[in-house]
């Protein structure tokens, strides 16, 4: 679109209409139990399992009393028969303080381990007696759960090991560091675990992480001693190893360079206004004395998470990422004739020094402390954190770390009601393939999993694709990734399970590799082009791999911010994504005869939704309109028994009905993105739905062509197979993802194609809500809470001479003021 056409989106904010959600039957029990051949003997074996347990929980009792213990009781660990699941919700019970601590499956048995307080392991022998009176009846009590359990033991340090098991510390009395998973309870936990370590000389970080359930500390020590006190163990719920963290690094002179910035900085227009963003940069710190980034930081906008670091970058990375940030690709402003506009500032957080200094440390706290430091100095600003640092290696598989988990919940941000929500951009990380890999580009980086905490369901996760092929001299190689390709250096989803979130969301720029017949490798004409440290020296230097693509995207994140300054972080984040395409050059490495809708599934797993168009996201145009609405749900409610789902929300859409109709058959496409934010619950017990990480999920279903008002809310609420993890029964011939592709995470987008006269009739859409911990952790009392969400819908028409966005726009203007006059 020309920029005279461009136009900005319409907002029409919360115009939902509340409707009770009916739940239905939860269908039949996922648990299938092994045919005892031998339930006597079984139970018998069990019976004699827990005596055990029950004599040498008394002997820890009786020590317990006498070291003035407060948490007293045992660890057990219930294994499964191989194949059969555990029913996990019968291991614990909440009035007798038994908690399930953790779940793991390792070589297809499952382990479940819990603790059991002083004197309630009757609980389950005396479960264990029940059905062992009533074995001969047709249906023994307690018969799912005694008959998935193959044996019963005392828990171990192992037992708590939820890390990958070749992680565990192969000398047991090796001094090591330690990810310790504690149960938060009433505090007791906490206090118990640090006046045991105190006593036993253990080391322990002063950083932690606070969860719902669980609080995260380090610790240094061996494995022996860790297991030597039952009592410290008792206070934990699992045990990982601290992540560890990557760092990174023309010719001009620096008389040349020199010269080349003054003809820049004589370009800049400073076009920031008070409610313009802030791009706050977790890094190395940024040297604010290099000429390009002096005018847009200060003094005052440098931080640091440990003053014996400084806030000085003596490392580069920081300052690389600024550059970016602030211009984007270099190369572009450089040369350029035209006058350069800035509208956003940078800040920096120095969270890690040159030479590895917060190797396995808590990053999750460190990020927390680096993200609420400038926000304490400099409160109520609209801030977009970056950070393109992230651990070696990729070993969490999509499941929540405690550092993703952290930035989960700064996003959500539940200090307060009245706390604003957080906008996190973050990198994939990098892929660590090695020049031998690269013949088997593209498809190796399917092996390339995204680093932690880039699993992280609230932030925007960042992957790289390439449009980087000149190289000034053939005689160095060719560039291995064609224009619009994946970039070799980027990360991806495509070996996780598919119920783990779409991660990337979105690819920016991050450069390509040169290869030759000595392998491959960084060069600088494939390179970025930002800002150098070492001023004295050097003012450019090259920037490549998933840090520069999060560098730009969080460039391109300001500039939205800066044209909507009022806009929620959700929407923002939904923005981005909204805009985003599959270009032709990454559809074409997708292989294999595919559906389209098994083509988006395979792109989604390798670059997320595509490649964000900055056009599209800043601006309607008169046959692109874009809607955005702001609105609030409440999930569930308390009910009699239990928590259940509380409602829907529909929205009616303003669609020009007339007008869609006259256009008739011609083809349009209706873009429709979901973005709200989870509240995290992390622990190591996935497997069981009670335990899920996000509080809840939510969906969007489009109302059918031939559905009348009402019909969308009866159908939904009539499925009579819909489950507590419903899927919209949508008709789904015409949507590019499809719902239960589009299902995964806290950002869904769909494309619908079709004609002009059905679109006219589809005018309505529903957001859904699906089970979280919110409702399946009553004891939490969560169960009420209103959370927010943003739906962005963008209808596009082929080139006419019909406004469709003239006809939209009448419609939200006289919706809101409707809305206006009723509620004055």
């Amino acid at each position: 679109m020309a920029d005279k056409d461009s136009k900005p989106h319409l907002y029409i904010g919360n115009n939902g209409s509340r409707h009770p959600l009916k739940r239905k039957g939860s269908g039949s029990s996922s648990n299938s139990a092994r045919h005892i051949i031998n339930p006597r003997t079984h139970a018998n074996r069990l019976s004699g399992q827990l005596a055990d347990i029950a004599s040498f929980a008394h002997d820890v009792s009786i020590d317990a009393h006498e070291d003035g213990i407060e948490r007293i009781g045992i660890q057990i660990t219930f294994e499964s028969f191989e194949g059969i699941e555990l029913v996990f919700n019968s291991l614990e019970n909440s009035p007798k303080k038994i908690e399930l601590l953790n779940i793991q499956l390792i070589d297809n048995t499952y382990y479940a381990t819990v603790f059991v307080p002083e004197g309630k392991l009757t609980f389950f022998q005396e479960r264990l007696e029940k059905y062992a009176s009533t074995i001969d009846e047709e249906s023994p009590s307690h018969r799912a759960v005694i008959e998935s359990i193959a044996a019963v033991k005392r828990a171990t340090i192992k037992t708590l090991w939820t890390d990958a098991r070749e992680l565990f510390p192969e000398n047991e009395d090796e001094q090591v560091e330690w990810e310790v998973w504690l149960v938060k309870g009433d505090g007791v936990p906490e206090r118990e675990f640090k006046k045991l370590a105190d006593r036993m000389e253990l080391s322990v970080s002063p950083h932690q992480i606070n969860f719902r359930e669980r609080i995260v500390i380090y610790v240094t020590a061996s494995a022996a001693q860790l297991s030597s006190s039952v009592h410290l163990l008792n206070c934990v719920a699992e045990l990982k190893k601290p992540k560890e963290t990557a760092e990174f690094f023309d010719e001009l002179t620096i008389e040349e360079q020199r010269g080349w910035v003054v003809e820049l900085t004589n370009r800049l227009a400073d076009s920031r206004r008070e409610e313009d963003p802030l791009v706050t940069i977790l890094d190395t710190g940024v040297n604010i004395g290099h000429p390009l980034i002096k005018p847009f930081s200060d003094q005052n906008s440098l931080f640091t998470v440990n003053h014996a670091f400084g806030a000085a970058d003596n490392d580069g990375h920081g300052t690389n990422m600024s550059g970016l940030a602030l211009y984007g690709d270099l190369q572009s402003a450089l040369e350029s004739q035209e006058q350069i506009e800035i509208g956003h500032s940078v800040e920096s957080v120095k969270i890690i020094n040159h030479g590895g200094d917060n190797r396995n440390k808590a990053y999750g706290a460190i990020t927390i402390d680096a993200t609420t430091t400038p926000e304490t100095a400099k409160p109520n600003l609209n801030r977009i954190f970056t950070m393109a640092i992230s651990a070696t290696d990729s070993r969490d598989k999509g499941r929540p770390s405690a550092w993703s988990a952290a930035i989960d919940e700064l996003c959500f941000n539940r200090i307060g009601e009245q706390d604003p929500k957080r906008l996190f951009i973050i990198a994939s990380g990098n892929s660590r393939l090695k020049p031998a890999d690269f013949h088997a580009y593209p498809d190796c980086l399917d092996s390339q999993p995204i680093h932690d905490p880039g699993q992280s369901w609230n932030a925007l996760t960042v992957g790289a694709y390439s449009t980087k092929i000149n190289l000034t001299d053939p005689n160095q190689g060719a560039p291995l990734a064609r224009s619009g390709e994946i970039s070799p250096y980027t990360s991806t989803s495509t070996a996780w399970e598919d119920k783990k979130p779409i991660k990337p969301d979105v690819v920016f720029e991050g450069g390509n590799v040169a290869v030759s017949r000595y392998g491959g490798f960084s060069h600088p004409s494939l390179s970025l082009i930002t800002t150098d440290h070492d001023v004295q020296n050097r003012l450019f230097t090259t920037f490549w791999a998933t840090s520069a693509a999060t560098a730009l995207a969080a460039n391109f994140a300001a500039k939205v911010y800066s044209r909507y300054p009022d806009l929620r972080p959700e929407t923002v984040r939904g923005l981005i994504v909204h805009s985003a395409q599959w270009n032709d050059a990454l559809k074409a490495q997708i292989q294999g005869k595919l559906t389209p809708k098994q083509l988006a599934a395979k792109l989604m797993r390798r670059v997320g939704y595509g490649v964000p168009n900055l056009e599209v996201a800043l601006d309607s145009a008169s046959q692109r309109v874009s809607v955005i609405i702001e609105d609030e749900i409440t999930p569930f409610k308390k009910g009699s028994s239990a928590p259940s789902l509380n409602e829907l929300v529909t929205h009616d859409l303003p669609w020009p009905k007339e007008i869609l109709q006259d256009l008739g058959a011609l083809e349009v496409k209706l873009t429709v993105t979901l973005s709200y934010f989870i509240e995290p619950n992390p622990s190591n017990r996935a497997f069981s739905n009670k335990y899920s990480y996000q509080s809840h999920n939510l969906l969007f279903d489009l109302k059918r062509a031939l559905e009348g008002p009402d019909d969308l809310v009866l159908r939904i609420n009539n499925a009579d197979d819909r489950r507590e993890e419903f899927q919209p029964q949508n008709d789904t011939g015409n949507w590019l993802i499809g719902p239960q592709n589009r299902a995964h995470g806290s950002i869904a987008k769909d494309i619908w194609t079709g004609t002009a006269a059905d679109l006219a009739e589809r005018n309505q859409i529903a957001i859904i809500p699906t089970a979280g911990w919110w409702k399946t952790r009553a004891p939490l009392k969560m169960y009420e809470e209103t959370t927010r969400y943003s739906l962005i819908l963008t209808i596009e028409t082929p080139e006419s001479d019909i406004d469709i966005y003239s006809a939209v726009k009448a419609i939200v203007e006289a919706q809101v003021e409707a809305r206006v006059e009723i509620e004055v």
